[in-house]
């Protein structure tokens, strides 16, 4: 029997899921490649490496306000910091990743699994906001939260099929009442 996904008309908010997946899974594996590279390279390497880059960067541009924002960080860059992020890293990739291949696979089973992952991933993002602003952290758990919000969207219409009424799907009723 094919999944109900593939026998209905997509919904706007469908699309919006798809879109905000896919590119959740793109970011996942760039997370993994960095993730990666960070217990790979160690510290001293990966600080040797952006002191060399922001030196070339703020050779070129003395007043580029990214690199200086970046400096004092890439001064205080210790081995536990970079396993840490490493690590996270890693196992934030792993949820976006797997996110993805639930989505393409109509595994639909997985889906709370991912929800509870992001709400802890979304519970550190805010602490570590309270802790130090950064507005790279607030997009991350903004888009974060979107994803989760969706995700459980989607998850309720696997869990709870619509039924047609009256020729029309009640889904879609059910759905404006969630972004209306």
């Amino acid at each position: 029997m094919a999944p109900e996904s593939a026998t209905r008309t997509p919904t706007p908010l469908d699309r919006v899921f798809l879109w905000f997946v896919v590119i959740k899974g793109v970011d996942g594996l760039l997370e993994l490649v960095g993730g990666t590279a960070l217990l790979v390279i160690g510290p001293g390497a990966l600080g040797t490496l952006a002191r060399w880059a922001l030196g070339q960067v703020l050779a070129a541009d003395p007043d580029n306000a990214l690199a200086e924002s970046l400096r004092p960080g890439v001064a205080h860059l210790t081995a536990a910091t970079t396993v840490f992020a490493g690590v996270y890293l890693l196992i934030h990739g792993v949820v976006k990743v797997v996110l993805w291949w639930a989505v393409a696979r109509h595994r639909y089973g997985l889906y709370p699994w991912m929800i509870a992952v992001l709400c802890i991933f979304i519970g550190y993002q805010v602490y570590e906001l309270a802790a130090s602003w950064s507005w790279a952290l607030a997009a991350l758990t903004v888009f974060d939260v979107v994803i989760v919000w969706l995700t459980v969207i989607e998850y309720r219409r696997h869990r709870h099929p619509a039924r047609v009424v009256d020729g029309a799907d009640e889904r879609s009723h059910r759905d404006q009442e969630l972004v209306g």
